[in-house]
């Protein structure tokens, strides 16, 4: 018993031994690295949003309507590009309070993107670009261009997602690439993955 008891004394010196060598001679065992560096992202998001015909930038539909689709970045600093496949459901109110119209959109976001951060999963970023989409609704039926400016934040679930908060502004041009009075505000939340 006292042999067994010396050796596992031993073998216990001689491994603590070890240890304190590998400590003095700046071995050591690297922690894992916080985020996972990716150059492509995507993220499912949902979300409301609230458009007008008036001039004026209108939330009274923010109840009545929602977003929902799919968007990809890629770039991996301080520059990204997005895109991916979005649905805007818009109940649009004209100037006197009431409905002017129902569209449903199926848009491809063409965006800039700026991240404060340069680290696209956990940042502020600003964002600018144009949304082609296809319109259906009460005498909607054809192919249209939204102008698109928003702010939002990459806030780190893990090493490799992140919730991703989203607030956009979009104004319709005209077929002669003038600005319309169609306009309105989207509001996205959705979960980020690197791929």
């Amino acid at each position: 018993m006292f042999k067994g008891l010396s050796t596992a004394v031993a073998m216990t010196l001689i491994a603590f031994g070890s240890f304190a060598n590998a400590q003095e001679t700046g071995t050591t065992t690297g922690s894992l690295p916080r985020v996972i560096d990716s150059s492509v992202r995507v993220a499912p998001v949902f979300g409301t949003s609230s458009f007008t015909v008036d001039n004026k930038v209108s939330t009274d539909n923010f109840g009545d309507s929602y977003s929902a689709g799919v968007l990809a970045d890629f770039g991996k600093g301080t520059w990204a590009f997005e895109t991916g496949l979005l649905t805007l459901q818009a109940n649009a109110d004209s100037n006197n309070g009431n409905v002017a119209g129902s569209i449903d959109t199926w848009g491809i976001p063409l965006l800039a993107k700026w991240n404060m951060t340069g680290r696209p999963h956990e940042t502020f970023f600003v964002k600018a670009g144009a949304m082609p989409f296809v319109a259906n609704g009460a005498g909607n039926n054809d192919f249209n261009l939204m102008a698109v400016g928003g702010i939002g934040g990459a806030i780190p679930l893990g090493r490799s997602s992140a919730v991703i908060l989203d607030a956009t502004y979009n104004r319709l041009f005209t077929d002669n690439g003038d600005l319309t009075d169609y306009q309105g505000i989207a509001l996205l939340a959705g979960l980020s993955f690197n791929l």
